[in-house]
């Protein structure tokens, strides 16, 4: 199979297509073609500081496509399923073996381009809010409501019960997330933060922070 690999550190020119051997599929892993992929901001790290070494394994995380084999103990999957998934690397190629319990089936109908981009932004969103133990009635503020994690918190924290405050620096991004679940939007620049969030609320500040964007902002 074709897939791409970075040979030495830096930017988007370090990475060159290689032909690797076809991934055989362990007993509990989904084998896929892959249809598309997610280029998440770990690997751009990876790629910036990480040296790949002599033989460098294939990056990427995230990946959706069609099974084309499963595991002797896999069930609930079968060849010709539209799946996205998720592993710590591997994304990058035609085939893809990943374990089956990070591997989600795509619903009928569903862009399975944009189905690639769901795993990552959604498990780290979901992570964020079960350490945070988000309860019903709770006020959460997601910084960097409109990007992929922050768009992410702001559905599952609403479909948790709780009242969703986000911030932007566009006041037309906040508008459409409020089809997504956004109680309030805070248009970053029209005054500190903490001073918005406090007059939406009376004068109390959110329970649950989930800050997507860091500096001085958090």
């Amino acid at each position: 199979m074709k897939a791409a690999v970075y040979e030495r550190i830096g930017g988007p020119e370090g990475l060159h297509l290689v032909e690797r051997p076809d991934p055989v599929v362990a007993p509990s892993e989904v084998l896929i073609r892959v249809k598309s992929i997610s280029i998440e901001g770990g690997e751009l790290l990876m790629r910036r500081m990480l040296d790949p070494g002599p033989d460098p394994a294939i990056p990427g995380y995230s990946a959706a496509g069609e099974v084309v084999a499963v595991g002797s103990a896999v069930s609930g999957f079968a060849p010709g399923d539209k799946v996205a998934t998720f592993a710590s690397g591997g994304s990058y190629a035609e085939l893809r073996a990943t374990p089956a319990e990070t591997c989600w089936r795509v619903p009928e109908g569903a862009d399975i381009l944009a189905a690639s981009a769901v795993p990552t932004a959604f498990g780290t969103a979901g992570l964020a809010l079960r350490l945070a133990s988000v309860t019903p009635g709770e006020t959460v503020l997601v910084q960097g409501a409109a990007g992929g994690v922050g768009l992410a918190a702001v559905q599952m924290a609403a479909r948790a019960g709780a009242r969703v405050i986000g911030t932007s620096t566009s006041a037309d991004s906040l508008e459409m997330l409020k089809d997504f679940g956004l109680d309030d939007g805070i248009v970053v620049g029209n005054g500190p933060t903490d001073e918005q969030v406090r007059a939406l609320l009376g004068g109390r500040g959110a329970d649950v922070l989930i800050d997507n964007v860091g500096g001085d902002g958090l």
